[in-house]
């Protein structure tokens, strides 16, 4: 509340005090959130098509039924760099924002 008592005391209206003071103040938090549910959705895209909600699960459990072991593998390396790249670019993220 600082920086908004602040502003206001010096006269600034509304729109200078949520540029200058309240979106900065709540960024680095909004930032963080994004990114987690990002993350999270990625990750249970994959879970959510063996229940029949189709996306990248859904080719991953066909193709586990139908005992293809290669496509098999394939898309869970596919999973595990696509997890480990968004991972390393919240990780950026985060460290240069928050």
């Amino acid at each position: 509340m600082g920086p908004v008592k602040a502003l206001e005391s010096s006269g600034a209206g509304f729109i200078k005090i949520l540029v200058y003071a309240v979106v900065p103040q709540t960024m680095p938090h909004f930032v963080s959130m994004v990114l987690y549910r990002f993350e999270s959705d990625v990750r249970s895209a994959s879970i959510l098509g063996f229940v029949g909600a189709g996306g990248i699960g859904f080719y991953l459990f066909d193709k586990l039924r139908s005992f293809e072991n290669g496509h098999v593998c394939t898309i869970l390396i596919l999973i595990v760099i696509t997890v480990f790249i968004i991972d390393k670019f919240s990780a950026l993220v985060r460290k240069r924002y928050i």
